[in-house]
């Protein structure tokens, strides 16, 4: 029996499995040390009435969730 069922042709098991624990730690660590970013900048923010950065917070803020909440670690497309 060949386990898994998804085989690729030229990695192999152990590359696949290495490849998706990388990303898992990438997007995992940036999760949890990015997370504290858009809080004390949005606080600088407002506290000095900037509104170019809390702009950009705001930006940053959707595309970090939508990052962490597609790839974060067993719930993204790779965990099926």
């Amino acid at each position: 029996m060949n386990y898994p069922v998804w085989e690729v042709p030229f990695l192999g098991g152990a590359m696949l499995m290495d490849a998706i624990a990388l990303l898992h730690v990438v997007v995992s660590h940036s999760a949890v040390g990015g997370g504290l970013f858009p809080v004390l900048t949005g606080r600088k923010a407002r506290r000095e009435n900037d509104a170019t950065v809390l702009d950009y917070v705001g930006r940053h803020s959707r595309r970090f969730l939508l990052l962490s909440v597609v790839l974060s670690p067993g719930r993204g497309w790779y965990a099926l």
